[in-house]
């Protein structure tokens, strides 16, 4: 974990004006800084429901009239339709399902089901269920954790070297077989398992969805601008983030009580890398700073934006403070924990800097763990499909 150097405050040397953009890009804000406003459910959830739908209608309506330009604009409706799917997914029906999302659990459970219809992903008791009965109590990163024997499943194991790791892990990325699974288990959570009034919205959504297309002949569009993201990118996208998201089956020290062991299950998760120091030679400084700048605009913003969207970044701060209403600001509650010394905790908090950073960092504690693993938990994922056991629903 790199907490060598303070990358974020490496980036202070930039203008007053840009620095709430870098820190929701980075998901760190600096030392003292402030919200410029702040965030509530609403700013939340009308962006991602406007990119979400707005995105591909744009796209589709450039694809039929100018098919060239339409085409060049898929890769960023993809990035943002993923984005948006991912935000609802993993931040708005996530804090639906602790119970923070407006304080009111007939609102917070109408919400979770209605947001997870519209991108097709687990139904709301399926994922309280797995998320906050197992995934939040001492289960965390182990062998009973949901999320920990999906990565199992999928063939990932304590041992292994991170090179097997990593090799895994592409390959995971371009099976067909992953997909169809992970297809599957989101079709059976919706229009099969699911409670029968969720099961009904799906329907209709979904019926009301394809007629749309029918009518006005959008089909190629349709697939390209909305089923191409809302599918197999995003399963690629849940994975790099499933990657990456705590020290699954990490060996425990003999010292550590409850709350030392969750924190040193957990780290930040930031996007993008230390801005250059000053040169005195003028070409070098331009060099430095185009390559910075590159960097950042096209490998850590789609890592923000389609993989660790929402508030995945603060990720650990969420399990220490899993009840906080202020959600909506996690990127800047986390630094005034650490301003105030965390309170109610020994472990200062721990940090990664870029998406394969911190999977590697993953990797890594996964290699070195001496954790055993059965015969069951390496069976094939399909098993547990057909066992009516929901693979996805964490990711």
């Amino acid at each position: 974990m790199n907490e060598i150097r303070d990358v974020r405050e490496s980036m202070r040397v930039l203008p007053a004006f840009l620095q709430p953009i870098i820190t929701w890009m980075t998901g760190k804000p600096l030392h003292e800084q402030k919200p410029l406003f702040k965030g509530n459910a609403f700013t939340q959830t009308a962006p991602a429901l406007v990119l979400l739908f707005g995105a591909p209608l744009a796209n589709m309506v450039l694809l039929k009239n100018s098919p060239l330009l339409g085409s060049m604009f898929l890769p960023l409706c993809w990035m943002g339709v993923v984005g948006a799917a991912r935000k609802i997914q993993v931040t708005l029906v996530h804090q639906c399902s602790h119970g923070n999302y407006s304080g009111n659990r007939r609102v917070d459970l109408a919400m979770a089901q209605l947001l997870s219809t519209f991108v097709w992903v687990d139904h709301f008791d399926s994922y309280y269920r797995e998320h906050i009965l197992i995934h939040h109590t001492k289960h965390l990163s182990s062998k009973e954790d949901p999320d920990c024997a999906f990565l199992l499943k999928l063939g990932f194991r304590p041992g292994m070297s991170k090179t097997d790791l990593w090799r895994r892990l592409w390959i995971t990325t371009v099976s067909p077989r992953f997909h169809a699974l992970f297809f599957f288990a989101r079709m059976k959570s919706n229009f099969i398992s699911a409670p029968l009034y969720r099961r009904m919205m799906s329907f209709i959504y979904s019926g009301a969805l394809l007629l749309a297309v029918a009518k006005y002949e959008l089909w190629t569009a349709f697939a390209l601008t909305w089923l191409l993201p809302l599918f197999p990118l995003y399963h690629c996208a849940a994975l790099l983030n499933f990657s990456s998201l705590h020290f699954w089956l990490k060996d425990p020290t003999g010292d550590e009580n409850a709350k030392d062991r969750m924190c040193s299950l957990t780290a930040g998760r930031f996007l993008g890398e230390a801005a250059p120091e000053h040169s005195t030679d003028p070409i070098k400084n331009v060099f430095n700073w185009t390559r910075w700048s590159l960097r950042m605009l096209f490998v850590h913003l789609p890592c923000r934006v389609s993989v660790l969207s929402g508030d995945l970044p603060v990720h650990d701060y969420h399990h220490r403070h899993p009840r906080c209403k202020e959600w909506a600001n996690f990127i800047y509650n986390r630094q005034f924990d650490i301003n105030k010394k965390y309170p109610g905790y020994n472990t200062p908090y721990a940090e990664n800097w870029g998406l394969f950073n911190c999977i590697d960092a993953v990797f890594e504690s996964l290699s070195r763990s001496s954790a055993q693993v059965s015969t069951t938990e390496k069976q094939d994922p399909i098993l547990m499909v057909e066992n009516n056991k929901s693979v996805f629903s964490q990711i």
